[in-house]
């Protein structure tokens, strides 16, 4: 399995890809949102080996998260997935 960590912000985006127990299959590379090189992305990350997963991290995100942690804010009423937050918390740390 390949997990595909992206961090989204404005224009571009940096993308890095792990297999289990920390093996680097894709060092951090930088994305811009185009057309042309959302493609490349799409088709490299459907030509590795195995089943791939991606995990977007935002600023949006964070923020939900950090408030989740810090302040204790019911995760009910957070408009996120439970294992969202807690990859976006991991990757944060990471």
């Amino acid at each position: 399995m390949n997990v595909a960590g992206i961090d989204v912000s404005k224009g571009k985006s940096m993308v890095s890809v792990l297999r289990p127990l920390g093996e680097v299959v894709a060092k951090p590379f930088e994305v811009r949102h185009t057309g042309s090189e959302l493609k490349e992305l799409a088709d490299y990350l459907k030509s590795l080996d195995g089943e791939t997963r991606v995990i977007m991290l935002t600023f949006l995100l964070l923020v939900f998260a950090l408030m989740a942690v810090i302040f204790a804010v019911d995760i009910g009423s957070l408009p996120i997935t439970l294992d969202v937050l807690f990859w976006n918390i991991f990757l944060f740390f990471v």
